[in-house]
């Protein structure tokens, strides 16, 4: 990825705050990945981590109920509220 060039096709609305996240979650898939908070949805700031994939795996794994309470995955559908 280092060198190369990336676009991301932006629309010149709010939705481009997601498309962009999607985008560049796009980018890192291999090795990492984005979530937002839970509980930071509704309001208007969001938050998010990135993690490496296998320690959500392993997160997912161990407490799997939590992980969802407390995390979003960044899907086509999640936007502002």
């Amino acid at each position: 990825m280092y060198g190369q060039l990336h676009s991301i096709a932006l629309t010149f609305t709010g939705n481009d705050r997601y498309i962009t996240i999607r985008g560049f979650q796009e980018l890192i898939r291999d090795k990492y990945e984005i979530r937002l908070f839970e509980a930071s949805y509704l309001s208007d700031t969001h938050d998010f981590l990135i993690l490496p994939k296998r320690q959500w795996e392993e997160l997912d794994a161990r407490y799997p109920v939590r992980s969802r309470e407390i995390f979003r995955v960044i899907d086509d559908e999640l936007d502002f509220p």
